[in-house]
């Protein structure tokens, strides 16, 4: 039998697991939404312009700006899934207890790093939401916010890796 911490552990554990399955879920939806209104929107755009032989006034701005959030989200899940790069040469030169050291002190200027471009850029999405587009009545800080809520992930994914799973083996 289970004493009651170790089930309450195990209970925060699976939660924790559902949050970061949930966070995983939406995170691939929106990228699914944002390619494919990329892609709608530019048909449209081309269609207009080689069909019709009249372009719309929109279509550019709009899909700049979702390709922003489009950059900021596939950030997200590569560093979900640990796909962004690192170098790992000194991990093949250096004996166990420094490569360590080296990956805890790379996770924490990530960590520090990420954090810090979310902290400095939410000032411009609070200034940047009275700003609509030029040709659409959306504000702009609607996509400048996905700069810093995307670094915040990012890093909430860095400390997933690096402090909940604990160390793993050279080549993760």
């Amino acid at each position: 039998m289970r004493s009651s911490g170790e089930a309450a552990a195990l209970s925060a554990a699976s939660r924790q697991h559902e949050r970061s399955a949930m966070l995983s879920k939406i995170f691939n939806l929106l990228a699914a939404f944002l390619v494919a209104a990329i892609a709608t929107t530019m048909s449209l755009q081309v269609f207009q312009r080689f069909v019709m032989n009249q372009s719309l006034p929109w279509p550019d701005e709009l899909v700049g700006n979702l390709l922003v959030a489009l950059a900021m989200v596939g950030g997200t899940l590569a560093m979900r899934d640990g796909a962004h790069i690192r170098v790992r040469v000194l991990w093949y030169t250096l004996p166990q207890p420094w490569v360590n050291i080296v990956r805890v002190t790379a996770d924490v200027l990530s960590i520090a790093f990420l954090l810090l471009v979310a902290w400095v850029s939410w000032p411009n999405v609070v200034r940047m939401w009275r700003v609509d587009l030029t040709t659409l009545d959306v504000p702009v800080g609607l996509f400048v916010a996905t700069v810093p809520v995307c670094f915040v992930c990012m890093a909430y994914y860095v400390i997933r890796r690096s402090v909940l799973t604990g160390p793993k083996h050279l080549e993760d």
